[in-house]
């Protein structure tokens, strides 16, 4: 056993003490306008709608994780009847859901996979390709980030008024302390032109967590009062990155110890909410379909915003 393992398994027996944050730079309204993505729009969207029509009753664990009705549906009894209530639940829309509800999914499913995450991940994990494949759930969350982006994205693409949906939903998310499906519905967001009152709208919701500061804040907040939150994957990935490649990096080391003080937090917790399989099924559902969908980022908004949002692309 090497010494980061020793170190690692001396973290588990211990309180680790907050240590140091610091600002990180972080892309402006300003700097978003000359991002560029040559895509054919048009071409992407007939894919995705093609794609949206298919019936996909079990998919691979890598890209995301199984449904309550898939997990029972591999069990093999009456497989008939499941596979009926899943198209019928396919064949249903954003708008038919409850936006409480669909925080609150967003929410089980990031607690069950962040609480999944192994101690070695955060040994083997240092932004490579190849660390990703020893780092299962860690690229399991990775991919159903990029699903719900791209989800985001598509449904705006479809019907630009479920953007104040989404915005909803992000109210939700934000008095259940998850900033990681926050953090990726605002990606999706970003990926459409905004006008004034959209833009007004967004700011509103966002207005405590625009920037990777304010979201460190945040989290050391919560942190200390102990409470249950989920901080964005990009900073539990930029956390076990700088301390596996920083190894003589003094916040580096106290960043990864009050990371593992939180998992180990996670894992001794109980996210107590009645699982609405519908709901669940339909999310994840609607992930998948958008897995390929890559949208091209447009200019945000001709009118100047004083301002940035916590995105970390």
């Amino acid at each position: 056993m090497n010494e980061k393992v020793d170190n690692f398994m001396k973290y588990i027996s211990v309180y680790c003490k907050y240590g140091e944050t610091t600002i990180v730079p972080y892309k402006t309204f300003e700097e978003l306008k000359n991002i560029k993505v040559d895509v054919n729009e048009e071409e992407n969207d007939k894919k995705m709608d093609e794609e949206a029509r298919k019936i996909t009753f079990l998919w691979s664990t890598d890209i995301l994780p199984l449904s309550r009705y898939q997990i029972i549906l591999k069990k093999g009894v009456n497989e008939s009847k499941w596979k009926l209530k899943m198209e019928k639940i396919c064949q249903r829309t954003i708008m038919d859901f409850k936006s409480n509800s669909l925080a609150k999914i967003l929410t089980i499913i990031d607690f069950e996979m962040v609480k999944s995450i192994q101690p070695s991940e955060l040994l083997f994990y240092d932004g490579s390709k190849e660390s990703e494949s020893k780092c299962p759930t860690l690229s399991q969350l990775k991919s159903k980030n990029n699903c719900l982006k791209n989800y985001i994205s598509y449904e705006i693409s479809k019907n630009k008024h479920s953007i104040y949906k989404f915005l909803k939903i992000s109210k939700k998310l934000l008095l259940l302390e998850n900033y990681n499906s926050l953090n990726s519905i605002l990606n999706g967001i970003r990926t459409h032109k905004l006008n004034s009152k959209e833009l007004d709208s967004v700011s509103k919701v966002f207005d405590k967590c625009k920037t990777y500061f304010q979201i460190r804040q945040l989290l050391d907040i919560c942190f200390q009062k102990k409470s249950f939150f989920i901080p964005p994957l990009e900073i539990i990935l930029k956390d076990i990155e700088d301390s596996n490649r920083n190894k003589n990096s003094l916040i580096a080391s106290k960043r990864f110890c009050k990371l593992i003080e939180f998992l180990i937090i996670v894992q001794n917790q109980k996210f107590v909410k009645k699982i609405n399989k519908k709901t669940e099924h339909f999310i994840l559902n609607k992930m998948f379909v958008s897995r390929f969908y890559s949208a091209k980022r447009k200019k945000i908004c001709s009118k100047k915003y004083e301002g940035s949002y916590f995105l970390f692309i």
